[in-house]
């Protein structure tokens, strides 16, 4: 195969911008039996305080066969990674700090210790990357969801804005290519 040549590289398509995506809330944890909570922010609101973002990803176990002093290798069962993490970008307004606060409640209660059952504590989560024309190429879907661990950032005078993490569990996730 002979070297691309600058016309050959022309010819491709535009490259993926990284910092072109959305972050969607499908379907939220239930809370409503927690009562008195701040609701939901919206989706919108924490995808404009999300920063950056992780994309799923899932590895094939690899089988080994030996057979009569011979190795060979075939695929074995899929394992996802099962952890996201969203960088955010914290206001004053305490939206993200009160999400956090509230989710946290329902995976597991600050004075009592009880959790709220598997399927309460979940959320669907949707990633979309986008052209640079802002729609949507390709999509991440997260089923199962749930708030594994988030650090609150520091406050400290070498950061100028509190930048809270979120590490995200999830059970497994769809892809694909949206068509505009």
């Amino acid at each position: 195969m002979a070297r691309p040549s600058i016309e050959n590289i022309r010819q491709i398509s535009n490259y993926t911008d990284a910092y072109r995506w959305n972050v969607i809330i499908a379907s939220w944890p239930l809370f409503g039996t927690l009562g008195g909570l701040l609701p939901w922010p919206n989706s919108q609101s924490l995808n404009l305080r999300c920063e950056s973002v992780m994309i799923p990803k899932v590895d094939n176990e690899k089988i080994e066969v030996n057979i009569r002093g011979h190795k060979v290798y075939q695929s074995g069962q899929a394992t996802y990674n099962n952890e996201i993490t969203l960088n955010m970008v914290d206001t004053v307004d305490q939206v993200l700090m009160n999400f956090l606060k509230t989710w946290r409640e329902i995976v597991w209660q600050t004075r009592t210790g009880v959790s709220q059952p598997k399927l309460t504590q979940e959320a669907t989560i949707i990633l979309h990357q986008l052209n640079s024309l802002d729609q949507p190429i390709w999509q991440y879907t997260l089923y199962g969801a749930w708030l594994k661990d988030f650090d609150n950032g520091s406050l400290t005078n070498e950061s100028a804005v509190r930048k809270p993490t979120l590490t995200l569990n999830y059970d497994y996730y769809d892809d694909g290519q949206i068509l505009i």
